[in-house]
């Protein structure tokens, strides 16, 4: 099966868990976020390592409240940063990086007393890794995964500040042949809606 098929059968067994799920009926809801993304340096074997300015990420959620402190997500979600080469066979050249990521997402809502609501969790999933410069351009599917934590405020946890660690593993031929990392520091914010 290819990267694309794998991605389709995740993409609708995580749309598919959320609307089966018993709480769909009264908790689902949608939404989206955007933020800052820090993006590691990464080594490009054989030719320079990557320096990442601060990046733009902006994503959507589909999701449902399983209990009053469990929630499971599809998010869909695009991240672009520029970055420089150096020292190596690519010093000063300019490349434009984007990811594109489908993942699977876990939360758990701590209960308090107050309008503010924690949470934590994660989720895996897969990413498309494009690179685009004027030594070469490459893009591929690999694995990707998150892990955050944040805090819920409004109605309902409509709004929401948190904090993201994602990292993407890919191998891209065309540029270096190896695995090729795009780990990221996210600060995002973000609101839901319930359907």
């Amino acid at each position: 099966m290819s990267a694309k098929r794998h991605i389709l059968a995740l993409s609708g067994a995580i749309v598919a868990s959320v609307i089966a799920s018993p709480a769909s009926a009264e908790g689902a809801y949608w939404g989206g976020f955007v933020g800052a993304a820090s993006v590691d340096d990464t080594d490009l074997s054989g030719i320079g390592e990557l320096s990442f300015d601060t990046g733009l990420i902006v994503g959507g959620v589909i999701g449902a409240n399983l209990s009053d402190n469990l929630r499971i997500e599809g998010e869909l979600s695009y991240l672009s940063a520029d970055a420089e080469c150096g020292p190596g066979k690519c010093s000063s050249i300019e490349f434009d990086v984007s990811t594109l990521s489908i993942l699977g997402n876990g939360w758990y809502d701590f209960a308090t007393d107050s309008g503010l609501k924690p949470y934590v969790g994660g989720g895996i999933g897969m990413a498309q890794v494009n690179i685009e410069s004027s030594i070469g351009d490459g893009d591929e599917w690999g694995f990707a995964y998150q892990i955050g934590a944040g805090v819920r405020f409004g109605e309902t946890g409509a709004f929401d500040v948190g904090y993201r660690y994602r990292g993407v593993s890919v191998e891209i031929d065309d540029l270096s042949g190896d695995d090729i990392e795009t780990n990221a520091h996210v600060l995002q914010v973000g609101w839901t809606r319930r359907f």
